[in-house]
């Protein structure tokens, strides 16, 4: 339908599959989750004017159900999520949705974002203040990330971490993080068993180790 609503997850519920669900600037403070909907959101106005807030309740948005390219989640800051098992602002599990101009700021928890079995393409997204284990973490799946800027991050083990995934990331930058593990921390790091990332015209500068007794810029484990 083309009634308006008041909150997003509200719009999600009532959309059927194929629906574009476009989203007006302001601030809404819950936790949007697709669930089984193959449906996208689109802030009309840009990640800058149009934000969820998650409260620290939980993930700020989850897509978790096979959605594939055709669900586009773009235009949108996702803030303030908090979550000990998931990423905080954005979960994708075994979906494959396009990731565009999207920030993701101020959570903390285990990570940022965290895909797992996706190929999603990612393009356009920031990462910004965020003080988590990992800020970008990719389990399994061959996402393509492009265009994508950390900064200002405070993390625990890697600002980017790739596990069992064949993950690209082109024309990226990794900047002004602080990587906090005592026992050592990585600005991007891949590993696991089965993976063979692809990085190309990265950029990884200026990112500090405070209290940490070893770190990498980039480390590859795979294999390992």
């Amino acid at each position: 339908g083309s009634a308006p609503f008041r909150y997003i997850q509200d719009a999600v519920d009532a959309a059927v599959d194929g629906d574009v669900i476009y989203v007006c600037a302001g601030v809404y403070t819950e936790r949007v989750e697709l669930a089984q909907r193959m449906v996208s959101l689109v802030g009309v106005d840009g990640a800058d004017a149009t934000v969820i807030d998650a409260n620290s309740a939980g993930v700020a948005l989850a897509v978790n159900n096979g959605q594939d390219g055709t669900t586009r989640i773009q235009g949108f800051t996702l803030q303030h999520g908090a979550d000990e098992t998931m990423g905080s602002g954005l979960t994708v599990q075994s979906s494959s949705p396009a990731l565009v101009d999207l920030v993701v700021r101020d959570c903390s928890g285990v990570a940022a974002i965290h895909l797992d079995d996706s190929d999603s393409t990612v393009d356009g997204v920031r990462l910004l203040t965020n003080s988590t284990t990992s800020g970008l973490q990719i389990h399994g799946g061959a996402p393509t990330l492009t265009h994508v800027l950390a900064t200002n991050n405070s993390v625990d083990a890697a600002v980017l971490q790739v596990a069992n995934s064949d993950a690209t990331v082109r024309n990226s930058i990794f900047a002004f993080n602080d990587l906090g593990w005592q026992y050592g921390g990585y600005v991007i790091q891949f590993g696991g068993s089965g993976c063979s990332p692809f990085l190309y015209n990265v950029v990884v500068a200026e990112n500090t180790a405070s209290n940490v007794e070893s770190s990498y810029a980039i480390r590859q484990e795979c294999g390992e």
